[in-house]
This record gives C-alpha cells, sequence and structure tokens, in this order.
C-alpha cells in the first residue's frame, strides 16, 4: 500500500507546476519513503531455501578375496570407484580378533564390510589398508608367521566337524559320534555369536557339505540348534 500511495504521489509531483503544491508533495513523498524504509527493516530477512540433501543409503559388503604371506593376511574387497573417496571417508578399524571397514558417501551410499573372530590374533597397530583402483586392499599384520587355513575360527570348526563326520569307522571311538564334542561347539558357537559369526557359520557349514556332495560323500550333517539342517 505504501508503494503505491508512494508511485502516485510522484507522480503528482512530475506533473505539478505550483511551487507550494511541489513542497507539499516533495515533502510527503519523503514521509512515504521513510515509512517504506521503516516497513522492510521490520520485516523478518528471507532465509535462503536449501535444496534438498541427497538422501545417502547404507550398504553392506560380503564378497571378499584373500591370500598370506608371512608377515601379512591380505583380503581384497572390491568397490568400484573407491579410489576417487576422499581419505578422511575412509575408515578401517582394527582389534585383535577383527576389523571392519567403512567407505562414507561413495556414489550416495556408505558401504561396510567387517570380520570378526579371527582364525588367529593380529597385530591392530601394524595393521594397514590401502585403497587401490576400485578396491581397498586390508593387510592384517600376523603375530606369528604361522600359515592360517581359514580366515575365520568358525570356519576352520567347521571343516573340523565335517572331516570327523566323514572319518573311517576304525578312527572313532567306540560308541560314540566322532563330530559330536565339535558339534556340540559349533552350536555353543552359534548360540552366543552375534550376526556376522552366525552368518560365517552357515556360510562355512553350506559351502563344505555343497563339496561334500559335489565329491560323492553322504548326505547333509543335522542342523545346528536354531540353523535347521544345511
Amino acid at each position: 500500500m505504501v508503494s503505491q500511495d508512494l508511485d502516485e504521489i510522484r507522480q503528482l509531483l512530475v506533473q505539478s507546476r505550483r511551487d507550494n503544491t511541489r513542497r507539499l508533495l516533495s515533502a510527503e513523498v519523503a514521509r512515504l519513503e521513510a515509512l517504506k524504509t521503516a516497513e522492510e527493516a521490520s520485516q523478518p530477512a528471507k532465509k535462503p531455501v536449501q535444496p534438498p540433501a541427497d538422501r545417502v543409503y547404507e550398504k553392506k559388503l560380503t564378497e571378499y578375496a584373500w591370500d598370506q604371506s608371512d608377515k601379512f593376511v591380505k583380503f581384497y574387497i572390491n568397490l568400484k570407484n573407491v579410489q576417487n573417496a576422499p581419505a578422511e571417508s575412509i575408515k578401517c578399524n582394527f582389534t585383535d580378533n577383527s576389523f571392519s571397514l567403512r567407505v562414507e558417501g561413495l556414489d550416495n551410499k556408505n558401504y561396510n564390510f567387517s570380520l570378526s573372530n579371527l582364525l588367529r590374533p593380529i597385530d591392530p597397530a601394524a595393521s594397514k589398508y590401502k585403497v587401490k583402483t576400485d578396491c581397498v586392499l586390508v593387510m592384517l599384520a600376523k603375530r606369528s608367521s604361522q600359515s592360517w587355513s581359514h580366515v575365520t575360527a568358525a570356519e576352520s570348526a567347521a571343516d573340523e566337524a565335517r572331516a570327523a563326520k566323514y572319518s573311517s569307522p576304525d578312527k572313532t571311538d567306540a560308541g560314540g559320534d566322532p563330530a559330536a564334542g565339535i558339534m556340540d561347539l559349533m552350536k555353543k558357537m552359534y548360540d552366543e555369536g552375534d550376526d556376522e559369526m552366525k552368518r560365517t557359520i552357515k556360510k562355512a557349514w553350506a559351502e563344505g557339505q555343497e563339496k561334500q556332495r559335489s565329491e560323492g560323500g553322504f548326505g547333509g550333517l543335522g542342523g545346528l540348534g536354531g540353523m535347521g539342517g544345511l
């Protein structure tokens, strides 16, 4: 409203020829301009509209390859374009018997990989990782040069249970199930383990059963508690 009045008074001022009228109109223009300035100052400043942030998804990585040397157990975790991620967005944490890798904000995703209950203790301080093209190389420092037969203790126990199950009768204790003790250990590890432990035991057990079938072995073993037959 003030702006409209101001425009109209200015038009009258331009058209006016009498000095007294021009002075009155000029005074009114000045008053309206001051009023307009005061009104604008009293209004809250408009906040800039922020564009909506891109949604970031969590994704769990499970596939890997591994090998070893006398000093390190090496894990190769494929991740496309990981070399383009800022260094501060890649984090790798080590404990005596586990490690976890996290890559944040890569193509609007946070990637997570972890392994727990490793076969043997590692040296967290000497362990490290390197970013390659489309791959992260995680190097776990061994505490001894002893060779690793498996990645986790669960995988090792599963193989031992399968080997005992299919051993020849003359190598078993009379009247006893050769795999019973290891089966009890596997069940205990499964019942007390976290989700990662359960997943590892299931995977190792299933792979071993498939190997036995492909080699013409006997039928599947009974299930562990809560797992069902595999």
